[in-house]
């Protein structure tokens, strides 16, 4: 019992912490996986049965996780739009110039 306290101590300081450096969307899909990694340990620890629904529900945790860290698009596409919103930066940052001239 004690050490399920601490772990969920340390548990719940690391998820605070993670709120001041990250956006709520992935600090959610943190605990999710921390979650699917709690299930994947109880199925293979306490011998229970992992079903359809299990391979389902991992599987779209994974998608979504692979969605949102943008794992899918393209290496020319991520240069393309950073080149976009450096060129955005400019072009704004010299409009404020010549607004103040």
């Amino acid at each position: 019992m004690i050490g399920n306290i601490l772990t969920q101590y340390v548990c719940i300081r690391a998820i605070f912490y993670l709120t001041t450096v990250c956006t709520s969307l992935t600090v959610t899909l943190v605990v999710t996986l921390r979650k699917f990694l709690s299930l994947v340990l109880s199925v293979w620890y306490f011998n229970n049965d992992f079903t359809g629904m299990h391979y389902c529900g991992a599987l779209f945790v994974f998608v979504g996780t692979l969605l949102y860290a943008e794992v899918f698009t393209s290496r020319s596409s991520a240069v393309k739009k950073a080149a976009g919103d450096a060129a955005a930066n400019g072009l704004i940052s010299l409009q404020s110039k010549n607004k103040v001239e």
